[in-house]
């Protein structure tokens, strides 16, 4: 086994785990709301995957580098370097780097949704699925489920006073879609990817906007009316924008003012989006070459690591 294929094989593979973010984001726009959110939930889970694993491949090359006192102690042999130790070594810090980015994201993931929790559950009493609060700034939010807490809608008196009874249902139907799909799960997943891959760019971003879409196009289904569903995004928008503190962030992480709210509003005005496919096929055809090439590349370490196991595979 050369050591030129364990080196073109893992290299490969981390520019894969580089290059389909990009090119996830980019066929995703292709896609309908809904199966946009979760392929790019699914290709971040992949691409971090694949990210971690490469990495992981270069860093073990650093046992060849050990002393010899090491090696002996480890019964490991090695007849060549697959790659310089200075790459493994860069290998090595971006996955310290990335772990502890990670048990950041999750340690402020749970006191966030536990925070919330607390907060909505000191302040209303259990009840059904739709908490009423009294506030005088409009908002509306779904809570997702945490534990023994079930999943809850929360809206103030506020937002149920600037809107309609078929606005309200749009709007309830909007946060409805967001709890019983588990949106907020889609979030935390890709902001653990992100965590760890480092290089997959604003995905995290393009997810929420195609999740607000999601639940944008479910709450026009449950009015049987798109026209309904746009007019109650643009008042709850505009009275949230009239009454929020502009220096006060939503309590469940939205930006009062959503830069993207034009776009929304306009959409449910057109035509139910259709998913053109064809980009998505590049993008599974991506995953598949990153795949193969990093077992490749763990078969060919593997045989570095173990003469048997290259004399082996040449018979």
């Amino acid at each position: 086994m050369a050591t030129t294929d364990v080196q073109i094989a893992v290299y490969i593979a981390v520019a894969l785990a580089v290059v389909i973010a990009p090119a996830c984001r980019l066929a995703a726009r292709r896609l309908a709301p809904r199966p946009a959110s979760l392929t790019l939930a699914a290709v971040s889970v992949f691409a971090a995957a694949g990210w971690v694993w490469s990495l992981s491949l270069l860093t073990a090359t650093l046992v060849n580098s050990a002393p010899a006192s090491a090696d002996r102690l480890l019964d490991l042999h090695m007849s060549q370097d697959p790659v310089p130790a200075w790459v493994g070594l860069c290998a090595a810090l971006l996955l310290g780097a990335g772990g502890g980015r990670l048990l950041q994201v999750v340690a402020e993931e749970i006191r966030r949704v536990r925070a919330t929790h607390r907060l909505v559950m000191a302040c209303t009493p259990a009840g059904g699925e739709l908490l009423v609060i009294a506030d005088p700034i409009p908002q509306a939010f779904a809570l997702p489920s945490l534990l023994q807490h079930p999943g809850r809608i929360v809206v103030s008196t506020a937002m149920l006073r600037a809107l309609d009874a078929e606005e309200r249902a749009a709007l309830l139907a909007h946060e409805r879609s967001h709890l019983r799909n588990r949106h907020s799960w889609l979030r935390s997943t890709v902001g653990l990817a992100a965590a760890v891959h480092p290089l997959m760019g604003r995905i995290g971003d393009q997810l929420a906007v195609a999740l607000e879409r999601w639940a944008d196009e479910d709450a026009a289904d449950m009015v049987a009316n798109r026209r309904v569903a746009a007019r109650s995004l643009g008042r709850a928008a505009l009275a949230t924008l009239e009454r929020s503190p502009s220096q006060q962030p939503a309590p469940h992480g939205r930006r009062p003012a959503d830069p993207f709210l034009r776009a929304r509003i306009a959409a449910l005005q057109g035509e139910a989006p259709r998913s053109r496919w064809r980009p998505a096929m590049v993008v599974v055809a991506l995953l598949a070459l990153m795949t193969a090439t990093a077992a490749a590349a763990a078969h060919d370490l593997e045989a570095l690591f173990d003469p048997g196991v290259q004399t082996s595979s040449r018979a």
